[in-house]
């Protein structure tokens, strides 16, 4: 778990910058690895998904040794490889339900204390951006601290925020009866974190994947009747948050459909994501089998295409640009073998008689809804490149491993 907190807090970017040159989610992940060889717990199961991650992280190698400029890609390898770790590490020192529902856990309170430092450095201390006409909360580290990557990742936890609701009372059965009683108030104070920090980030994309994430809640499961009574509720939620929000923050959603509703700078923006699609395409066009290169794409368009030094901000345009054919067919690959896992996992279940395989096909679901969000935000940016991209994997291939080793209904 302090490697999730690492990897999302980074505290060595802004809070101890000392730190980073010791490059420490790099060096715990090389210490994570020699623990987990040491211990004897090496163990990676074989799976059609985790043969897709390897098809993957084949093809980025491949696009590196292509790549324009060797230097930048091989960076790039590098920091996909720590994600690569985190799953691999996850499959073999993960060893029952109760522990891998603690890991989400801890995920979301990480996230919540990420979001609450946020915030108060919001609102104590003044810490924001300002662009498209409006004040923007940020985040705490670099790396993720842009307003629209802070609301991506906090979408993309949302679904499991709402999981560990579900299935509150299963899983801290056997703690004691106060923990019991608080632990449904901290996620509501967690989702209380996340909407308003969604909200105060006037991300565009992360306030349109509330409105997806609430919608993917309601027609979760159940009959007709049920799910027409949750959309129901579910608009009569979204008409709530609207009303609540600030004035800013609904003339920057407003502008989605009215672009007269915010500045000029808003138009551009969305209709740069557009253009770094089209120009991700033209170099897969001239590159169409291994791509430019991780993180080539930038200087490539500097010098070659339209002078500006900027990412597609799309991921289908990265990964065709940078990856080629063989990077997206492969991606594509993995992405199938996750919802192929997750829906696996919840028809097993549906056989099993425990609580538990109840627990991991509702695991299944989150992974499912969040990877749908996944592919909805990647209009917006390389969600790809995101460390919650392979933990969803992982935790999905776990549940599926779980389910299958528990008994049937007799």
């Amino acid at each position: 778990m302090v490697w999730i907190a690492l990897l999302i807090i980074r505290p060595w970017e802004r809070l101890i910058p000392e730190l980073g040159v010791l490059r420490v989610e790099r060096v715990y992940a090389i210490f994570g690895i020699l623990s987990v060889l040491l211990s004897g717990r090496l163990r990676i199961p074989y799976s059609f998904q985790t043969s897709g991650l390897l098809l993957w992280a084949g093809a980025l190698g491949i696009s590196a040794v292509f790549a324009v400029d060797t230097s930048i890609a091989w960076d790039s390898v590098y920091h996909y490889l720590t994600f690569f770790t985190v799953y691999f590490v996850l499959l073999c020192v993960v060893r029952t339900p109760y522990q891998l529902i603690f890991v989400v856990a801890c995920f979301i309170v990480i996230m919540s204390v990420y979001l609450g430092k946020s915030q108060w450095e919001y609102f104590l201390n003044g810490a924001s951006s300002h662009s498209m006409g409006v004040r923007r909360l940020q985040g705490i580290d670099v790396m993720y601290a842009h307003p629209n990557s802070v609301a991506i990742s906090t979408v993309l936890s949302l679904p499991f925020l709402f999981f560990l609701w579900t299935v509150r009372k299963e899983f801290t059965s056997t703690w004691p009866a106060q923990w019991r009683k608080l632990f449904p108030w901290g996620l509501m104070i967690g989702f209380w974190l996340a909407l308003s920090s969604v909200v105060l980030t006037n991300g565009r994309a992360g306030m349109l994947g509330i409105v997806l994430f609430v919608i993917l809640c309601a027609v979760r499961h159940g009959s007709s009747r049920q799910i027409v009574v949750r959309l129901v509720l579910a608009l009569l939620l979204l008409a709530t948050i609207w009303l609540a929000m600030p004035e800013e923050s609904r003339l920057r959603l407003q502008t989605v459909w009215n672009p007269e509703a915010g500045p000029e700078s808003a138009q551009q923006s969305a209709e740069g994501r557009l253009v770094g699609l089209h120009l991700g395409i033209d170099v897969f066009n001239r590159f169409p089998l291994t791509g430019i290169g991780l993180g080539n794409f930038p200087p490539y368009r500097l010098a070659n295409l339209d002078g500006l030094h900027l990412k597609t901000h799309n991921t289908i345009g990265c990964v065709l640009s940078e990856t080629g054919g063989i990077g997206g067919a492969a991606l594509s690959i993995f992405v199938g073998a996750i919802f192929i896992t997750c829906h696996n996992t919840r028809r097993i279940a549906a056989h099993k008689r425990l609580a538990q395989a109840r627990m991991m096909a509702e695991l299944a679901l989150a992974s499912r809804n969040s990877l749908v969000l996944m592919l909805f935000l990647g209009m917006f940016g390389d969600v790809q490149e995101r460390a919650q991209f392979y933990w969803v994997a992982a935790f999905s291939l776990l549940a599926r491993m779980f389910v299958e080793w528990m008994p049937d209904e007799n």
